[in-house]
């Protein structure tokens, strides 16, 4: 066979396009919540603030279109953008949200049940910049290459299942708020926090001719974040809030083709 010799030399700009698959591996803390304090919660056994043990959120995971950028400083170092079309990505909930004390045989959820479930979705944006070592000569056919970088992950659409939200007010929301003095409907919102975190790259590329390229590559971004979810009032006031603190620990694989200019 008869191989291509053209090299990738300092100035070499590649761009890349295909396919990811995004398997997340959590290792999530259980729910943190803070009820509006009120003076009959002791007589009623009632905490102001608990964990709910045994309730867990796990993602699934993501397919998604990755668009790659990557500029060579010299011939064997280069600086490397891993963006792409933002994945809605949904976790799903299990275990029972209950409040303490003996109303929460009444005041409680099973996040397991079928109609919870997903339990939220959101749209994922997480850019991954990269300093990446390549080795074998810059002629050579097949080069490997190694990475670490950082990204700046957020979220947005961020958005609750509809039941839920519903079963959360009926159950929650209404003797929360009565327990105020502010009675009527209540409003439930949920967010996902931004985050900067590590990221490692491996990866090959085999270049066919002189300017297109196909490469395999491993991405494992270290991505915690808090989820909270934010129970008002009708007239604005907080009733009560959860926060659960999410590992997801991603790890990506791509397969692309690339056109060096």
């Amino acid at each position: 066979m008869a191989f291509p010799v053209a090299a990738q030399r300092a100035g070499d700009i590649v761009l890349e396009a295909g396919w990811l698959h995004s398997m997340p591996h959590e290792s999530n803390g259980p729910p943190r919540n803070a009820l509006r304090a009120n003076p009959l919660f002791p007589l009623l056994g009632v905490e102001s603030r608990f964990a709910s043990e045994g309730v867990r959120l796990d993602a699934d995971s993501i397919d998604s279109l990755a668009l790659v950028g990557q500029y060579f400083l010299t011939d064997v170092w280069a600086l490397r953008l891993i963006l792409g079309y933002p994945p809605k990505g949904s976790v799903e909930g299990s275990g029972t949200v209950r409040t303490t004390g003996p109303l929460g045989l009444a005041a409680q959820i099973d996040l397991g049940e079928p109609r919870f479930n997903p339990t939220g979705r959101a749209r994922q944006w997480v850019p991954v910049f990269l300093v990446t070592r390549h080795f074998g000569a810059p002629e050579a056919v097949l080069r490997p290459y190694l990475g670490l970088g950082v990204t700046y992950a957020f979220f947005t659409e961020v958005s609750l299942n509809g039941d839920l939200k519903a079963e959360a007010n009926r159950r929650f929301g209404t003797p929360l708020a009565f327990a105020a003095g502010i009675p009527g409907p209540t409003t439930i919102d949920a967010r996902l926090e931004p985050t900067l975190a590590p990221a490692l790259a491996a990866g090959v590329r085999w270049r066919f001719s002189d300017h297109w390229s196909l490469s395999g590559g491993l991405t494992f971004i270290a991505l915690e974040t808090d989820a909270e979810v934010n129970l008002y009032a009708s007239d604005g006031t907080e009733l009560a809030r959860s926060r659960t603190r999410l590992r997801f620990d991603p790890l990506n694989i791509t397969l692309l083709a690339g056109y060096r200019f």
